[in-house]
């Protein structure tokens, strides 16, 4: 953008994905009143209304309507990332 005077800062193309491609959709183990959703690189988006259906149902403790089985932190993928923590 022209005109506007001197770059200060800039990022490009940051996005976040687990190892396996797939989303993190679950409660934090030890802090059950925690949801974590997360890994939702550039596709993201076009999951928001479901994604956003799926956490509130989580947080009114109403089944979601999904078998959120292969989101969770306890996959191999994801628990590989976060034993470097």
């Amino acid at each position: 953008m022209s005109g506007l005077g001197r770059r200060v800062k800039s990022k490009v193309c940051l996005y976040d994905m687990t190892k396996d491609g797939h989303f993190i959709i679950d409660r934090v183990p030890d802090h059950p009143n925690v949801i974590l959703a997360a890994g939702f690189s550039g596709h993201g988006f076009k999951f928001g209304l479901t994604i956003g259906k799926v956490l509130m149902r989580m947080a009114t403790h109403v089944d979601p309507g999904f078998d959120l089985t292969p989101f969770s932190m306890n996959r191999p993928a994801v628990k590989k990332q976060t034993a470097k923590l």
